[in-house]
């Protein structure tokens, strides 16, 4: 058998099979056992041995699905690899579409962000990455020259990402600056464009993946384990991703591209260590999100991602952030916009439009200025911060729109099922979150993790409980 351009002796191939085996014997065994105590002269309650054969059947369901998990893994021919891909790429497909939707990305004229050379030294030369060879350009595309990477929109990163040669992508930028929604829209970009390919072509797509580095030690984690892990915790439905062996045969393939989110979250003594670790590891395409500061002061402690070519998202210009809001509204504009967007014309280097060139803030004001007069008092907010500086005056009006998300979200809607929880008790409930989140130096909240807040006596006392319940 195949696995990832080798072979793999059938004997191994048997070994990894043996759960499957087990149950087999396990189902024959108790199945003997059934119709011997039928036979047997001391059944005489009915009722007894009914109940307890259901109960013996019920489970052996379980045991074959949990067999066939981990026979899986370690094992990854080719019939299994593409059948691992095409799951993942369904199940990514239906996640970042999602999400999408949610993140107000999938609208018919949505901000239009662009990118241009990163501001600061984050890679090595573009010429690097063009002339490399590393992997070939993707069915249909042309390769990426020096011209398509000194700028563009964020709907050219798909042609970047597929022509570069290198395979390595550095995306930076601002916070706020739109990074994860350029990732996503990448994402669905991609996978749009391998679902439009030939079957032939489509082997030679890769699916991309989202992947956060904040939990990962690049000193003591493979980069395949803590992928694999990462992958098996964020698709747990998909047991053709069990096993790190799986994993590393659709990264070895070239069937999986990896996007990395949050270089930035881990320490800055790993972030090079990060950075030369991915270097070292070619067997797949690569995207790194960062914001541009963190990404430059790894670079300057050799943590260059050898091959790489990179980007930085720039501000919203003052033109399109009164052109996107003018977009967002009705026709004619209500009196509190139509002042509120002439104030912008009229000041492009005031405060209020130093706050509002970035994607978060344009959002921002979008979804809670709807109402009422919400827009005129916004702008009155934003006139009494005169005094300050243009830079403080930006980031108190930043704050204040962060203020309004919660009120907004915790708004109950015409046509709508009412909320499942009111405004105050959402407010002590993310300000407990945020304090942990604090607490542990992360800007990522992982759900799974959240069980672990609890103080460790409680959770073995509930633990306790729920297994005497069970039993």
């Amino acid at each position: 058998m195949r696995i990832a351009g080798t072979l793999v002796p059938m004997g191994r191939e048997k070994l990894h099979r043996w759960p499957l085996w087990a149950v087999a014997a396990l189902y024959i065994a108790v199945l003997w056992l059934l119709y011997e105590v039928w036979r047997s002269p001391h059944r005489d309650d009915l009722a007894t041995y009914g109940a307890f054969a259901v109960a013996v059947v019920a489970i052996l369901p379980g045991l074959f699905a949990w067999a066939r998990r981990r026979s899986l893994r370690g094992v990854a021919d080719d019939a299994n690899l593409d059948r691992a891909v095409e799951e993942l790429a369904r199940a990514v497909q239906a996640q970042w579409e999602k999400a999408a939707g949610e993140r107000g990305l999938t609208g018919a004229d949505p901000i239009q962000v662009t990118w241009a050379s990163p501001s600061l030294a984050i890679s090595g030369p573009k010429a690097a990455a063009i002339s490399s060879r590393r992997f070939e350009t993707l069915p249909g595309l042309l390769s990426a020259g020096a011209a398509q990477l000194s700028c563009g929109q964020v709907s050219d990163l798909h042609a970047v990402y597929g022509g570069l040669g290198s395979g390595r992508l550095i995306i930076t930028g601002a916070p706020g600056s739109g990074k994860s929604s350029a990732a996503v829209l990448l994402i669905l970009a991609a996978l749009r464009y391998r679902g439009q390919a030939s079957s032939a072509d489509r082997a030679k797509i890769p699916v991309p993946v989202l992947v956060t580095a904040q939990d990962w030690d690049p000193d003591s984690e493979p980069i395949v384990c803590w992928l694999a892990r990462q992958l098996q915790a964020t698709y747990p439905q998909l047991p053709g991703l069990a096993g790190e062996a799986t994993v590393d045969a659709l990264m070895t393939a070239g069937r999986i591209a990896v996007i990395i989110d949050g270089l930035d979250e881990i320490s800055a003594d790993m972030q090079p260590v990060a950075l030369r670790a991915l270097s070292q590891h070619g067997g797949f395409r690569t995207v790194i999100l960062s914001r541009t500061a963190e990404m430059a002061s790894a670079a300057s402690r050799q943590g260059i991602l050898l091959g790489a070519a990179a980007i930085e998202l720039q501000s919203v210009s003052p033109a399109e952030a009164v052109s996107y809001l003018e977009r967002a509204q009705l026709d004619p504009l209500p009196d509190g916009w139509h002042d509120l967007i002439r104030h912008l014309r009229d000041n492009p280097a005031g405060s209020l439009s130093r706050a509002l060139d970035t994607p978060l803030t344009l959002s921002l004001v979008r979804d809670t200025c709807q109402s009422g007069d919400d827009a005129r008092e916004f702008l009155a907010f934003c006139a009494a911060l005169s005094d300050l500086p243009g830079g403080q005056a930006a980031e108190v009006i930043t704050d204040y729109l962060l203020d309004r998300v919660l009120p907004a979200a915790y708004t109950h809607q015409p046509g709508q099922p009412p909320l499942p929880y009111d405004l105050p008790s959402a407010q002590n409930a993310l300000a407990k979150i945020a304090i942990q989140m604090n607490r542990q130096g992360t800007r990522d909240l992982y759900w799974w993790d959240i069980p672990t807040w609890a103080p460790r006596t409680q959770r073995q006392i509930t633990s306790g409980l729920a297994a005497g319940l069970a039993a």
